[in-house]
C-alpha cells in the first residue's frame, strides 16, 4: 500500500545536510514496513536491527564509535555496510545507548544513512532517554488518511487527481463513490493492517478483530511501559475518551477519568498518552490571534483519539450501527470531529478550538499567518451559528464548514468530510481565491 510519507523519506535521503532520521508514530501505523520498503527501493542494501528482541545490545557497550559499531553490526548480520546501505534501528527506545549513538553518527559519519523508529519513541524522547538534541532529523508517521485509504481501495487515480489540483473542485460524478468510501473509512480507520484486511476480504468482522487486537496491544504497552504509579490513571483517561467525545463536553473532564481526579494529579498520565501518539490534545482559545499557541489556555482542552476506526471500536459501535440511516447523530458528530482533529493536527502538529459562552467552534488553525475557524457538521444540514458569531467578532479572512455537502469556495468555504485529507490544499486555494477577490 502506498504511503505519502515515502516522498518525505526520499527528500530526507537527498538532503545535503542529512542527519540520522528519527521516526515517531503510534504503534502499528506502519513505521517498520515503510522504512524497510524505503530501504529496498532506494538503497543497494538494508540492515535491519530490532532492539525489542534483545539482539545487538552489546554492540553499543563501551565507546560509541560509529565505525566500530558498523564493523560489528556488519559482522553479526553478514551485510556489507557502506553509504549505499540503509541502517534501520527499530524499537530504539529499547536501547538508550543506540539512541545516544545517533549523535556520533551525525558528527562523524554523516554520509551513512541511518533511521530509527519505535512504538513508544515519543515517550522515550519526553523522558530524555539519551535523546541527541539537534543531531537528528525528525519525521512523524500517522495512520493512513482517507486519501491513502482511497488509493488502497483501488481508487488511486481519483486520489491522485484530487490531490494534484483540488482548486478545480470535485467532479459531481465522484461524490457518490467518495461518500461510500468515507463510510467504509469511518469504520475501518487508517491502521494499515485493518485497511489491508478490508481491501483483501471486505469483511467488517475481520476488521473489528484486528482493531480489538491493536487496542489490546496498546493496553499491553501501557501495562509494560507506563510508570507504575501512573498506570491506573492512564487507563482511566484512556477509557474515558470515547464517552467524553460522545457527550460533547466543553472540555476534557479529569473527574470523568478518575473519581475526584484533579488536573495536577493526572496531567503527567495524560502526557504519557500524548507522547505515545495515542491521543491528540486540542487546547482552547478565548481571544484568537496569530500565533494561536501564544493565546491558548493550556489548562482547558479536548482529547481525541489517533484513529477514527479505533474510536468507533472503543465506542462499541458495529459496522451495522455505523451504516444505518438512523445512526445516532451524536456518535456521527464525535467521529466526524475526531477525523477533522487528526487532519488539523497533521498540518502543523497542533490545533485549537474556540469557546465564548455557549458559542463554540470546533477548531481554529494557524495557516500561513491566518487564523482559520472551522465548524463541523456531521450531515448536510448547516446552521453555523457559532461560526457566524465568531466571524462577526473577529472578521477572519476565510472560514470553513466541514459537512457532507459538496466542495464550494468562498469566504466561508464548504469542505465535504471526504475531502478533509486535502484540508491544507483547500485552504490554500480558498486564500488564493480571497486574494483575487480583494485585488
Amino acid at each position: 500500500m502506498k504511503r505519502r510519507i515515502m516522498d518525505e523519506l526520499v527528500h530526507w535521503k537527498d538532503k545535503k545536510d542529512r542527519k540520522p532520521l528519527l521516526m515517531t508514530g503510534v504503534r502499528q501505523c506502519g513505521k517498520t514496513y515503510i522504512l524497510k520498503e524505503f530501504g529496498r527501493l532506494e538503497f543497494k542494501n538494508t540492515l535491519y536491527v530490532n532492539f525489542d528482541k534483545g539482539e545487538d545490545l552489546t554492540v553499543f557497550d563501551g565507546v560509541l564509535d560509529p565505525r566500530r559499531i558498523i564493523t560489528e553490526l556488519s559482522g553479526r548480520h553478514n551485510v556489507r555496510i557502506d553509504s549505499d546501505t540503509m541502517i534501520i534501528f527499530d524499537e530504539i527506545q529499547g536501547c538508550p545507548r543506540a539512541m545516544s549513538s545517533l549523535k556520533y553518527f551525525c558528527e562523524e559519519m554523516p554520509e551513512q544513512p541511518i533511521a530509527a523508529a519505535g512504538s513508544l519513541l515519543g515517550v522515550a524522547i519526553q523522558s530524555g532517554t539519551g535523546f541527541p538534541v539537534g543531531k537528528v532529523d525528525s519525521i512523524v508517521m500517522r495512520p493512513m488518511d482517507f486519501g491513502e485509504f482511497l488509493a488502497a481501495c483501488g481508487n488511486d487515480m481519483m486520489a491522485e487527481q484530487l490531490s494534484s489540483d483540488i482548486s478545480a473542485g470535485i467532479p459531481s460524478s465522484y461524490e457518490s463513490l467518495l461518500e461510500t468510501r468515507l463510510r467504509e473509512y469511518m469504520i475501518v480507520g487508517g491502521m494499515p493492517e485493518a485497511v489491508r484486511s478490508w481491501v483483501e476480504n471486505r469483511d467488517y468482522e475481520d476488521v473489528e478483530n484486528i482493531q480489538n487486537n491493536i487496542l489490546s496491544n496498546y493496553k499491553d504497552d501501557i501495562s509494560r511501559h507506563a510508570p507504575a504509579d501512573q498506570m491506573a490513571k492512564i487507563f482511566g483517561i484512556w477509557h474515558s475518551i470515547p464517552q467524553q467525545l460522545a457527550v460533547d463536553n466543553a472540555k476534557f473532564m479529569f473527574s470523568h477519568a478518575s473519581k475526584g481526579g484533579r488536573a495536577r494529579e493526572l496531567e503527567d498520565s495524560l502526557q504519557w498518552l500524548v507522547s505515545a501518539g495515542l491521543v491528540i490534545r486540542v487546547e482552547r482559545v478565548e481571544r484568537p490571534s496569530h500565533p494561536l499557541r501564544l493565546s491558548c489556555n493550556r489548562s482547558v482542552f479536548k482529547i481525541y483519539l489517533c484513529d477514527v476506526g479505533l474510536l468507533g471500536r472503543m465506542m462499541g459501535l458495529t459496522s451495522g450501527d455505523m451504516l444505518s440511516d438512523s445512526f445516532d447523530d451524536m456518535c456521527k458528530g464525535a467521529l466526524a470531529e475526531n477525523l477533522v482533529a487528526i487532519e488539523c493536527h497533521s498540518i502543523h502538529g497542533e490545533a485549537y478550538y474556540w469557546r465564548d459562552g455557549k458559542a463554540e467552534l470546533d477548531f481554529l488553525l494557524d495557516h500561513r499567518g491566518n487564523v482559520i475557524p472551522i465548524e463541523i457538521k456531521a450531515g448536510r444540514r448547516i446552521r453555523a451559528r457559532s461560526l457566524g458569531r465568531y466571524m462577526d467578532a473577529y472578521g477572519p479572512r476565510i472560514a470553513a464548514v466541514v459537512s457532507m455537502n459538496p466542495l464550494g469556495y468562498g469566504r466561508v468555504t464548504h469542505i465535504p468530510l471526504y475531502a478533509v485529507w486535502l484540508l491544507d490544499r483547500i485552504l490554500e486555494a480558498a486564500e488564493a481565491a480571497s486574494d483575487e477577490d480583494m485585488s
